[in-house]
């Protein structure tokens, strides 16, 4: 079913993006607070009475999850319970003594099995050297490897497939300093997928897209953020330089996006906005979803603490 491999696809994330991410913990990056030990979300429709924003059936749907941190903020294990499609998905990470990750499970408690098997690896420096991907019965699906500089810095990463051939090749740029500057990404035929460049902060600032099969541009990018480093700005360019597409965002004082808007020359003017309570650790456990001012849905999040 197209919405099993979504949920599968949502993890596998790890092995099939081009883009590295910054080093930082899961909680982090789900701009989590405090020493959290595990989460709930439950999704309910939202709907207008008496004037009034209220909970209305569950959205049966949309998956139930379930998250679970280790004391160092990193996700030991995360649920995924769908009951309108009878889909239950269960993930399990691994760490080293230095809280390098060194398996990721996917389990398909639905089938009764195990899905998939990350097994990551390091070096003497605890650098990640690669990253493999096993199927169900163990056998080797994509493999990732890396090289770095002599300062430890990532300066090539290859993805195989499971007969060892290429399937793409990211090349990672640094200045003088030492700082990111750019990444290029090329398909097994030697051909430009992408190109990023980033600020001195390490964020992204521009991305070409090109299309693979005579390397013109397909498209282009370009962010812009705020002093905290919310990106507060996108635009999409077309391959002859017009402007196609305008995302501009907005975040409250605890960081979390409250409102997002899209101006396309094809689609018009759309928006999504965020309401949000919070907890006394300043984590939001309720947020109310917005679509064109209109309340679209309700989540509930269930927060445990340490």
């Amino acid at each position: 079913m197209k919405y099993k491999f979504i949920l599968i696809i949502t993890t596998l994330i790890h092995l099939t993006s081009c883009t590295e991410q910054k080093k930082e913990n899961d909680l982090t990056k789900e701009n989590l607070k405090g020493n959290v030990k595990s989460y709930e979300t439950v999704n309910y429709e939202a709907v207008e009475k008496f004037g009034e924003i209220q909970k209305g059936a569950i959205m049966e749907f949309l998956p139930k999850r379930t998250n679970f941190f280790n004391k160092f903020g990193n996700k030991t294990e995360e649920n995924w319970t769908n009951v309108f499609f009878n889909q239950e998905f269960k993930n399990f990470s691994k760490y080293d003594e230095t809280e390098n990750i060194i398996q990721h499970d996917i389990y398909n408690y639905s089938q009764d099995k195990l899905a998939y098997r990350y097994i990551y690896n390091y070096n003497e420096k605890k650098l990640q050297i690669n990253e493999s991907l096993y199927d169900s019965i163990g056998n080797l699906k994509e493999k990732k490897t890396y090289k770095y500089n002599n300062k430890g810095n990532k300066i090539e990463e290859n993805r195989f497939n499971a007969n060892g051939e290429l399937i793409n090749k990211i090349i990672y740029n640094y200045n003088d300093n030492e700082e990111k500057t750019g990444e290029d990404c090329y398909s097994s035929n030697g051909s430009r997928k992408y190109t990023i460049k980033f600020d001195e902060k390490g964020n992204e600032i521009e991305r070409t897209n090109y299309n693979s099969f005579n390397e013109t541009i397909f498209e282009k990018f370009i962010l812009k953020y705020d002093q905290k480093e919310n990106i507060i700005e996108k635009n999409r360019y077309l391959p002859n330089g017009s402007l196609d597409a305008k995302y501009t965002y907005e975040y409250d004082e605890k960081g979390n996006l409250t409102a997002e808007y899209n101006e396309s020359l094809l689609f018009g003017t759309h928006s999504k906005s965020y309401l949000y309570k919070y907890d006394k650790k300043n984590n939001w456990i309720e947020k109310i979803w917005f679509e064109d001012n209109i309340p679209k849905q309700i989540t509930e999040r269930k927060i445990v603490y340490y």
